[in-house]
Parts: C-alpha cells; sequence; structure tokens
C-alpha cells in the first residue's frame, strides 16, 4: 500500500517549552489557525494516548482523530480513519538555536489516497503551512509582546 506525505517545517522564535505549550493545547487550535474550526474532546480518557477529538475543518468537514503517540515537548501523532483512507497527523518538535524546529507532516494511504492526493494535494500543503504560520504567530506574540522565551 502507497504512502504520500506532505512534510512543512518552519523555525519558531520561542522555547520548545512555549511551543509546546501551545500546541498540545488542542481545543483551542481554533483560537491560532484557521485550518481548524472546532474541536471537541469526545472522551474523559485520563491516558492521552487513545483520546478521541472531533475536529472540523474548513472543506473538510467534521472528522474524529485518536492520538496514538504522545511524548511532551518532543510530539505527538494523531489519526483519522475514513472508509478506504488512513490519515496520521504527525507534530515533531526540537531545539534549534535559540527557538525551535517544528514539522508537521501528514501521511495518507489506503485505497483512496490517489484520489485524495490528485484533488486535495494543494489544500493539504496550504492547510500544512497555515498551521505552521498560526502556530509560529501565536508562540512568538502574547498579546502583541515578543515572547521569544
Amino acid at each position: 500500500m502507497a504512502v504520500r506525505e506532505f512534510t512543512h517545517i518552519i523555525h519558531i522564535n520561542a522555547s520548545v517549552e512555549r511551543v509546546w505549550q501551545i500546541l498540545s493545547d488542542l481545543e483551542r487550535w481554533p483560537l491560532w489557525t484557521p485550518t481548524v474550526l472546532s474541536v471537541q474532546r469526545l472522551d474523559d480518557r485520563a491516558q492521552i494516548i487513545g483520546r478521541r477529538y472531533r475536529l472540523q475543518q474548513p472543506r473538510l468537514g467534521k472528522a474524529t482523530w485518536i492520538i496514538t503517540d504522545w511524548i511532551r515537548q518532543i510530539g505527538f501523532v494523531w489519526v483519522c480513519k475514513r472508509p478506504g483512507l488512513l490519515v496520521v497527523a504527525e507534530h515533531k518538535l526540537r531545539p534549534e538555536g535559540t527557538g525551535c524546529a517544528v514539522q508537521l507532516q501528514l501521511k495518507l494511504s489506503g485505497l483512496l489516497e490517489p484520489l485524495v492526493t490528485r484533488y486535495a494535494a494543494g489544500l493539504i500543503d496550504d492547510y500544512l503551512r497555515l498551521e505552521a504560520t498560526g502556530l509560529m504567530g501565536r508562540c512568538e506574540h502574547v498579546d502583541g509582546i515578543n515572547a521569544v522565551r
């Protein structure tokens, strides 16, 4: 089964701790990225792995995402399963100079991957870029004040 990967890397002038604080607060994503209209936690699991979230995104509708990996200040992975399609979204952080490098990656696989890739590749690239720049804006500024550390 073929896997199609989309990746966007950005440098953020803020500490890994600051970036993780913003990135890991999933229900607040609509405050800083136009790619997510709403996030709703669907269960009360104490354990993070296996938690389910309902995301609503422009042009994509609602989907359920399940957290499969979560390492504080390093990153997380969540997956969305649809008939004929598996979407894996990875969010990775690493210290870089005085700031933080953020890698956002989306992996598509399944029978419908070629069709989805053909028609949505541009949208996926745009959404990764918008998410990265929104995160950068939120992390580097607090009420208009630079928040490098």
